[in-house]
Order: structure tokens, then sequence, then C-alpha cells
């Protein structure tokens, strides 16, 4: 069943590569000092967004698929909404468990006197997840800062990371740190938005 899980993120992150020379794709990830890996994607075209989440940990793995629309209000940020699949894998007992539900998010980017500053907050159904993500750019220099708060029904994690995005292209490296599992990571990430 591991199998299945990481054949689904393959054609995420596939799909997210293969549009990449266009607009609209987001793609990082990270590890972690304990050895878990995240991996992040998303497209998005016209008023959709495809998303996909990975997180493989020692004992189980989880993946999350989403496809969210573009609504029209408010004028002063992005609100999405639609369906999303998830999939957790456990190791111990070698099996698979699935669920739907519904995300929502609403973001905002705004320019700055001292750069950028971005904000993401997130809540998907399955779980109770929810997701929020404050990221401040500095201007011409490249360098960035993440501060995140994350959790669900079964996990709680807040983290700071710092970015440096090299200059003409869109992809950025990440260094970090998670206080609630109290381990660093590394990771790069791929911005074309």
């Amino acid at each position: 069943m591991r199998r299945g899980l990481l054949t689904g993120l393959s054609l995420a992150t596939a799909f997210a590569a293969s549009a990449a020379l266009a607009d609209g794709e987001f793609l990082q990830l990270d590890v972690a000092e304990g050895g878990t890996v995240g991996v992040v994607g998303s497209v998005t075209r016209g008023d959709l967004n495809y998303g996909a989440v990975y997180t493989g940990y020692d004992g189980g793995a989880a993946l999350g698929l989403s496809v969210t629309a573009t609504l029209g209000w408010p004028e002063f940020a992005t609100v999405k909404f639609g369906p999303t699949l998830g999939y957790d894998y456990s190791e111990s007992d070698d099996e698979t468990e699935s669920n739907y539900g519904a995300k929502i998010s609403i973001e905002r980017y705004m320019p700055t006197g001292f750069g950028a500053l971005y904000g993401l907050a997130e809540y998907n159904s399955i779980d109770d997840a929810y997701f929020l993500l404050l990221q401040p750019s500095f201007g011409q220099s490249g360098f960035g800062m993440e501060l995140t708060s994350g959790g669900s029904d079964n996990y709680e994690e807040r983290a700071i990371a710092l970015t440096k995005r090299f200059d003409g292209t869109p992809f950025t490296v990440r260094a970090g740190y998670k206080f609630d599992s109290e381990e660093s990571f590394v990771g790069f990430a791929i911005n074309t938005f």
C-alpha cells in the first residue's frame, strides 16, 4: 500500500514538473533530521488549483490531494474552496485509510516598504487540519522568513525557516526548526507564482 502512496506522489510531482514552464507552480521538499520527508506541490491554471501534500515519517506516510476553485470574494484576498482526498498508511498494520473532505483557504500577497508579505490560512475538514503561514521577504536581497503553525486531530507543529531565493530563478533554499518535534530541517522550493 505504501507503493500506492508513493505512486500518487510521483504522479502529482510529475504533473507539477511537466507544467513548470508556465506561471503558477509551486514545489517544496523538506527533510528533517528525524527522517521525516515533506513534499508540497501546487499548480494553478485560471481559477483552479491542483494540490498535493506528502509526508513520510517513521512508521507511515500520508498523502493529501485537492482541487480548489477561486471564489470571487473578498477583493482584498484570494479565497479557494474545493474537495480533498486523504490517504494515511501505517507500517505497523500495513493498511491504508482513505478519507474525503473539503478545503478552504485564504491568501494575500502585499508589497511593503521592506519587500513583500505573504499570508496563507487554510482549513481541511479531514482530521480538522489547519495551516497558517506568514512569509516576509526582504526586497532584492532574496532573503525571506517563514513562520508556520499547523495541526490536526493527529499532530501539532510550529516552525520557523530562513529562505534564500537565487537571483533570476524560481529556486529557493530553506533551513529551519520545528518547535514541537524539536528537529531541524533543510529543503528547497521552486515557486513561479
